[in-house]
This record gives C-alpha cells, sequence and structure tokens, in this order.
C-alpha cells in the first residue's frame, strides 16, 4: 500500500500541495500509511532541492516538482546510453544526471497554468555545457515540454556544429518522435515551418526542435511564425528555449535608454509571445548576463536561478593552466601548482606574428624568424604521434588539430598559409630523407617537454622518442593548413566528418568563440582582446583531453599568460559569490555579484554594462547584517546573547550616554575596544562572509589608525509593542522582543534564514533623520554630517517564537530553541584615501526587495 500511495502523491505533486494531496488520501487510506508515504516523498523533493552539485542561486519559492528520470521515460535513457557508448565512463554520465535533474526541477511542470521561467547555466569554456543542455532537453521531453527552440551563436559554423550534435545525441536515436524546423545545412525559415496552427496540432504527441542563429533576421522570421498561432494553440504547448552563449547577440546593447537592439528585441518578444516558456541561458562567461537590468521584467535577467556546473577534475580549465590568486588567507597552504604547458613568446617576436595597424595590408610570416611556431608546429607533430602511438596505429584514427589565433583579420590568416605549407613540406622531406639534424631536433624537443609535464604523473604511459618515427613522418605527410575565415573557400573550411583530419588551423573571430577544435593538442596565441569575456571565450584549450593530458601546449606572450592568470581569479570570484548567495538563501534578484576589474581590460563591452555599477571591498558606507542563525542551538545563541548583555553592561560602565531615541534604546559613544571585544564574542553564522571576524577586524583597525571609527554608537531595535515578549539585555528595563520569520523548507534544524532584518531607515537609527523618506545615499550623507567617523551597530532582539505573516506562503515560524539576537552594522565613509580592489556589480536599485516589517511607530508617522 505505501508503495502506491507514494506513487500517487509523486503524479499528484505537479499541480497539487502537499497537504492537499494527504488530505484527501487519508479519506481512502489509514492516515499512518499517507503519513509515511508522505514522508518518503519529502525526502526526495529534499533531496533535489538541497543538491549542492552543481551550487546555484535559486528562487526559493521553485518547488522540486521533478523528482528526476523514472522508468517511463524515453528520451533520457537513450541519451545516457549513447554517452556511455561513446567513452563516457559511469561517474561522468552520473554527474550529468544530477546536473540536468536538479535543472529541470526548477523549471515548472509542463502541464500547469501560465508560466514563465528564465535561468541561467554557468560552465566552463569547452568543457560540456552542449551536452548539459543536450541532457535538459531529453529530461524535459520526457516530463512533457513540446516545442524546443535552441538559439546557437551567431554564425553558420557553430549553429551547424549544434545542429549535427543535436542530431546524433538526441534525433536520431527516435527519429520518428522528433520533428526539426532546421537542418544541418538549413536555418529557420516559414517555408519549411508551414503554418503553425496546423504544425503545432496535427504532430502534437511529437517532439519540435530548431536551431536557430541569433541573428535578427531569422529570429524576426521565427517570432512571426510564433505569433501567427491561435491564442489556443500556445497556450497549450510548453516551450524551453535554450540560449547557447547567452553573452553574445542576446544582450541589451542599444545606445538610447529605452531601446533594444535588434538580436535582443526579438529574443524578448519571442519569449512574451509563449504563455509557457523556460528560458535558460548557457556561457561560461556570465559577465554580461549578471549586469541586465533586473527590474526590467520583459528582458532576460536570470531572475528565477544560477546554476554553476561543477567544474570536473579532468577539465583543463585557466586555474589549471595559470593559476590564480588567493581569495582568503586560508588559502594560503592550498596547492597552487599548475600543468607547465605554457611557452612564452618574447615581444620581438609576437611584433612579427600580430601584424600592427601600419601594417596590416603589408603583414607577411617569415618562418625563418619565428622560432615560437617552429617548435609550436614541431611539438603539435609530436603529440600527434604520441597519441596515434597510444591509440594502437601509426595511422589517424582520431582528429587532430592545432591552433594559430593572432589576429581578428582575414588577410592576415591568408599570410600563414604559404609558409606553414613551405614548413611542412620541407620538414617531411627532412624525416624521409633520414636527415641527422631535423631528427635530432625532433628528440631533443620531445625529452624536454615530457620532462616538463610527465605522463606517469597524470596516470599516462610514457612515449620513449624511438617509438614515434614511424608514425611522426605519417603525421606530418597528413597535416593540412586550414584557413578559418568568410573569405576561405568553402571546400577548404575546416569541417570535422568520419574521416579523421590532422589541420593547422589559421584563424580569428570564427575560432574566438564556440566552436569546438577536435583534438586540439597545441595553440599559438597573440591575439589581443579588449574585455574578460572575449580573452576568455577565445581560450580554445580549455576542456578535455583524456588520454592526452600531458600533451597540449600554449604558446603565448607573458602579458597575456598574466592576463588570464588574473581571469582565472575573477572566474573562481565570480562563482564563489554564486555559492555564497546560495547558502544565505538569497534570489537573483537579490543577487549582485562582484566582479573584479583589472587596469588593461575591461569587464565586457561598455554597451553590455549599461546596468553596472562600480563598488569596492570594503565596508566604506555599507550596511550588514546578519540573516541566517543556528536557531535550534541553544549554546550558540547564549553566546551570543551573553555578547550582546556584555556589550550594552560594558559600555555604560564605560560611561556611555543612554536615551531613547525613535522609541529605541541608544547607547552613544561606546569605545572601539568595546565593539571589538563584542564581535570577537558574537557567532556569526559561517554562511556570512561580510562578518568573517578577521576581515571585519583588519578593517577597524586600519579606520581606527586613520582617526576614525574610534566610537560607536549602539542601538537596541526593540519593538514598541511587548506582544512577542521582553528581553533582559542590561539595561534598567527588558527591552521588547520583534518578529522575524523564516524562510519555508530552508536549512531545515540546521539554520533559519529570515532573509532581511534590517530595514532601509535603520541606516539612520542613531540620529533625528527629520525626513520621513530618503534615499540610501541621502541616509549616508546625514549621518556623515551628524555622526562623521561614528560607527552604527545595531542589536535585534528577536522572539524566538516569531509567526510568520499571516499572508505569507513562502514563510514559517521561527521556532527557535531561545531568543534571538540579529546584528548589524553601519559603516560610515572611509578615512582612508586608498582602499580596495575596484568592482563592477549588478545595479539592483530599481528592484523592489522585501523588506521585515517596520516598528509600529515608523508606520504611525508614515501615515500621518
Amino acid at each position: 500500500m505505501i508503495e502506491d500511495l507514494v506513487e500517487q502523491i509523486r503524479m499528484a505533486y505537479a499541480s497539487r500541495s502537499l497537504d492537499a494531496i494527504c488530505d484527501n488520501l487519508c479519506r481512502f487510506a489509514p492516515p499512518e500509511s499517507v503519513a509515511k508515504a508522505r514522508s518518503i516523498v519529502e525526502a526526495e523533493i529534499s533531496k533535489i532541492r538541497t543538491l549542492r552539485d552543481p551550487p546555484g542561486l535559486v528562487d526559493p519559492s521553485i518547488g522540486g516538482w521533478y523528482l528526476g528520470p523514472s522508468a517511463e521515460d524515453t528520451f533520457w535513457p537513450l541519451l545516457k546510453n549513447r554517452l556511455a557508448e561513446s567513452g563516457w565512463d559511469e561517474t561522468a554520465v552520473n554527474g550529468l544526471d544530477t546536473e540536468t535533474t536538479r535543472i529541470i526541477s526548477l523549471l515548472e511542470h509542463p502541464g500547469v497554468g501560465a508560466f514563465k521561467r528564465r535561468g541561467l547555466v554557468v560552465g566552463y569554456v569547452q568543457s560540456g555545457k552542449t551536452a548539459n543542455f543536450t541532457g535538459v532537453i531529453s529530461k524535459a521531453a520526457d516530463a512533457g515540454y513540446r516545442l524546443f527552440i535552441v538559439l546557437s551563436g551567431v554564425t553558420n559554423k557553430l549553429r551547424r556544429q549544434t545542429q549535427l550534435r543535436f542530431d546524433s545525441d538526441l534525433r536520431n536515436l527516435l527519429n520518428e518522435r522528433w520533428i526539426t524546423l532546421t537542418d544541418e545545412n538549413n536555418d529557420f525559415s516559414r517555408q519549411t515551418a508551414g503554418n503553425v496552427d496546423a504544425f503545432l496540432t496535427q504532430y502534437a504527441q511529437h517532439k519540435t526542435v530548431c536551431v536557430v542563429k541569433k541573428i535578427p533576421m531569422r529570429l524576426t522570421l521565427l517570432a512571426d511564425w510564433l505569433s501567427s498561432a491561435r491564442p489556443e494553440v500556445l497556450k497549450n504547448c510548453p516551450v524551453l528555449i535554450i540560449d547557447d552563449e547567452a553573452d553574445e547577440a542576446s544582450i541589451n546593447t542599444a545606445r538610447t535608454q529605452g531601446m533594444r537592439s535588434r538580436a535582443n528585441r526579438q529574443i524578448c518578444r519571442i519569449v512574451g509571445l509563449l504563455p509557457k516558456v523556460a528560458y535558460i541561458g548557457y556561457t561560461a562567461t556570465p559577465f554580461a548576463n549578471v549586469f541586465i537590468d533586473p527590474a526590467d521584467d520583459e528582458d532576460l535577467y536570470p531572475r528565477d536561478f544560477i546554476i554553476d556546473l561543477p567544474r570536473k577534475s579532468s577539465y583543463f580549465g585557466a586555474e589549471r593552466i595559470f593559476g590564480r590568486a588567493d581569495l582568503s588567507p586560508d588559502e594560503a597552504e592550498r596547492d597552487k601548482s599548475c600543468l607547465d604547458v605554457v611557452r612564452i613568446i618574447e615581444d620581438k617576436e609576437v611584433d612579427r606574428l600580430r601584424p600592427t595597424r601600419a601594417n596590416r595590408a603589408s603583414f607577411s610570416v617569415d618562418l625563418n624568424q619565428l622560432p615560437s611556431l617552429q617548435r609550436a608546429a614541431r611539438w603539435f607533430w609530436l603529440a600527434t604521434a604520441c597519441r596515434r602511438i597510444r591509440s594502437g596505429s601509426s595511422d589517424a584514427t582520431f582528429h587532430s588539430s592545432m591552433l594559430i589565433h593572432s589576429s581578428q583579420m582575414a588577410a592576415v590568416h591568408n599570410a600563414f598559409r604559404g609558409p606553414l605549407e613551405a614548413f611542412r613540406d620541407t620538414t617531411l622531406a627532412a624525416l624521409e630523407a633520414g636527415d641527422e639534424a631535423a631528427e635530432s631536433a625532433f628528440k631533443a624537443l620531445w625529452e624536454e617537454e615530457i620532462g616538463r609535464v610527465r605522463a606517469e604523473e597524470l596516470g599516462l604511459n610514457p612515449v620513449p622518442f624511438d617509438e614515434l618515427r614511424e608514425a611522426l613522418r605519417k603525421v606530418v605527410a597528413d597535416t593540412r593548413i586550414v584557413i578559418e575565415n568568410y573569405l576561405a573557400d568553402p571546400d577548404d573550411r575546416l569541417a570535422y566528418g568520419d574521416d579523421p583530419v590532422t589541420v593547422i588551423v589559421v584563424g580569428g573571430a570564427i575560432l574566438a568563440r564556440g566552436l569546438t577544435l577536435e583534438g586540439l593538442v597545441t595553440s599559438l596565441f597573440v591575439r589581443s582582446a579588449s574585455a574578460y569575456d572575449a580573452l576568455l571565450q577565445m581560450g580554445r584549450w580549455f576542456g578535455y583531453r583524456r588520454g592526452y593530458e600531458d600533451l597540449p601546449r600554449v604558446f603565448m606572450s607573458s602579458d597575456l599568460k598574466s592576463q588570464f592568470y588574473d581571469l582565472a581569479t575573477v572566474e573562481e570570484e565570480l562563482r564563489r559569490d554564486i555559492a555564497r548567495y546560495e547558502r544565505e538563501g538569497l534570489t537573483p534578484l537579490d543577487f549582485a555579484p562582484r566582479i573584479r576589474t583589472h587596469p588593461s581590460l575591461m569587464i565586457t563591452s561598455r554597451l553590455k554594462m549599461q546596468n553596472a555599477k562600480r563598488c569596492s571591498i570594503s565596508y566604506d558606507e555599507k550596511r550588514i547584517q546578519t540573516t541566517i542563525f543556528k536557531h535550534r542551538d541553544k549554546d550558540w545563541l547564549k553566546q551570543n546573547a551573553d555578547a550582546a548583555m556584555s556589550l550594552v553592561k560594558g559600555g555604560i560602565e564605560d560611561g556611555a550616554s543612554v536615551e531613547q531615541i525613535n522609541g529605541r534604546m541608544l547607547l552613544k559613544n561606546v569605545g572601539v575596544d568595546r565593539i571589538r571585544s563584542f564581535l570577537g564574542s558574537y557567532a556569526a553564522s559561517d554562511r556570512h562572509e561580510m562578518f568573517r571576524q578577521d576581515v571585519l577586524d583588519n578593517y577597524i583597525s586600519a579606520e581606527v589608525n586613520a582617526g576614525s571609527l574610534l566610537t560607536w554608537n549602539v542601538v537596541i531595535m526593540g519593538h514598541r509593542s511587548s506582544a512577542l515578549g521582553r528581553l533582559d539585555l542590561g539595561l534598567k528595563e527588558p527591552v521588547n522582543l520583534i518578529r522575524r520569520s523564516r524562510i519555508k523548507d530552508l536549512g531545515g534544524d540546521k539554520f533559519a534564514n529570515i532573509k532581511a532584518l534590517m530595514s532601509e531607515p535603520d541606516v539612520c537609527a542613531d540620529i533625528v533623520t527629520g525626513e520621513k523618506t530618503m534615499t540610501r545615499e541621502e541616509m549616508f550623507a546625514l549621518r556623515n554630517a551628524q555622526a562623521p567617523g561614528i560607527g552604527l551597530l545595531l542589536l535585534y532582539p528577536i522572539a524566538k517564537h516569531s509567526p510568520r505573516e499571516p499572508d505569507s506562503t513562502d514563510r514559517a515560524d521561527l521556532v527557535a530553541e531561545m531568543d534571538v539576537i540579529g546584528l548589524g552594522l553601519v559603516f560610515p565613509k572611509t578615512a582612508r584615501k586608498t582602499g580596495g580592489v575596484d568592482y563592477m556589480t549588478a545595479d539592483l536599485s530599481g528592484v523592489e526587495q522585501e523588506e521585515p516589517e517596520l516598528p509600529i511607530e515608523v508606520i504611525e508617522e508614515g501615515a500621518q
């Protein structure tokens, strides 16, 4: 019986609450059996909601309706088997299963009424994002989504690559269940799609997909086609939109406020036309996406969820290749070793590889003056030969590629062809003739390089040079020089088919984003870039190199290596922000990630940063608050109550004056030593990074040395009414408790997240404002005028039984072991001239934020 009840609850939970389902079942089954079945389903739901691989930033109101694949599914099992057959190990397949289940659970059930979901999935460059969204499509298809729109880059090359991947991994596995509006050679067109009403009704039992370039013409055709449908047809068609490379073309870059760029306008139009739609952006460089205006409901800000895909241990990313800076003191002892695969090109050689503005027209390539290019080509041939030996054949059985990227100018690319072909031919002739000098040069290079990255340390078999000779000659003979740009002959451009190719590819923009270079071994990269996202996307050498992890090499300038080191730090900081906000239970509308600025690089193009604002990592004119509490840990709660009482009593003993202001108790001019002692005793949740004791104490010490923060005001933020009870904090009379409920189904018994402790006016709780309403900037200006250099510490005595707000559906009673002490800190303008690291962050000022209840006296004043 229990199993039957569990299945009934699972099926009904897609559209009804657990309470309603179980109340109904109790009419037909024993209540104790229903309770057991409910606990099983709740555990399943909790597992989905609390998955931390991958971590993400999620609107807590989104329910976990999707509990993972079922035995009745069709599309995911076929994809799963295909992945296993193509070489994915069990761990990788299970990881993809977990990631995609997490993402699907954040969408809306396709069977409910109208909905719009907008989310973002953050991966790494060349890290398997396509496999992830293919898995998401397969599970969404099993769950009941019917129409799938994949927005795939801005080039035919990338669109074709995505189409072929979809066809091989999904469509061809069950061709009779898929209807495609595009194919390998044809983008979306009205002629192919036909009448939208007839199409979406006639093929209602099929899954429909189109892979569309993100250019205005194609997007307009698709939007026009959808807009011609009858309302009832679209109303019954749940749609999933996958936006690959979501930071390219999709972002609004219009120069005029209130206007939209053409591609962004059409994508927003498509989303707006569909009554039941989930939009998921995928990117490895989300800088532009988190700068979208969150207050614009029609734009593509990922307001429902942001997911950070985990980095696999076998992934070659920026940190593993270039390293990164420490982000906290406790990282000092971490393993900072990275693979020794970067080879520096001298500046004078960079100038010969990369044309200047003055010599673009006359640019030529002389390999005699380019030793790094010769070395890179020789290493490519050696590494490819080694891969062949390891595969058991000296003939080509796989694709192998070398990348040369020195300029975006097509004419420059063509200058490399002749010299490279000549170098290949002379090298082959020397090897076939048994030239000892040529063979000695190869041997010396091989032995030097395998000594710098040892195969056995990566679990691979080392290959001595003597075993490479035969394969080496064949590799050089097989090598084609391919120029990949819009001027190249279509029949001579890069194409990876069933027959393995060995290619040296010279290109620019087409190779700079999205396009996968199969079997990339060697990269020579001297292209300049002006922004983080552009530079990271050009790193085509990032990715997986299974079976030849010891062989990839990257040739670049020292300046570029330094920039990639900095970008690895930026990447890690951003992902930590996503993880930290998830720990604190914030939604994407609360999410204002900090992205570190760079002296010589922009974060992204200026037009993509129109809604960003500058910030600094310091507490200068900041308010910070505790919102997460160990509400079931009595010792932890008592420690904070004792710390608060000690602060109040000690401040009074030291001579601090006590007065009432705005109905609260104010201790004026408390010495900084008392404050530092309190902060050392108060136990903030380790989920609050801004309350780390070492960071706070270092900042206060620096301010004190500059003559600021020597005294503080302490305000006890009690309520005017004693309805919730009172708490003794060392004053003449106990203070009234306030109410702060917790977010429902978040934290369980481990912690309570109240989301917001402070109200905006609390910034001026220790001074008379004379104003009913002020902006944040006005409040800090007033503070700096009336209380310059004085810090503000706010104690919030929270009733342990704080009830949820009567009309709230996403809140629960606090139910703490004892009354809770919340803490807020407000810092004045810094006294120091030099600040910390500059950052850019999203401007959330236009978003309506949740604020906690206002004290009665504030409400009354506002009503007058």
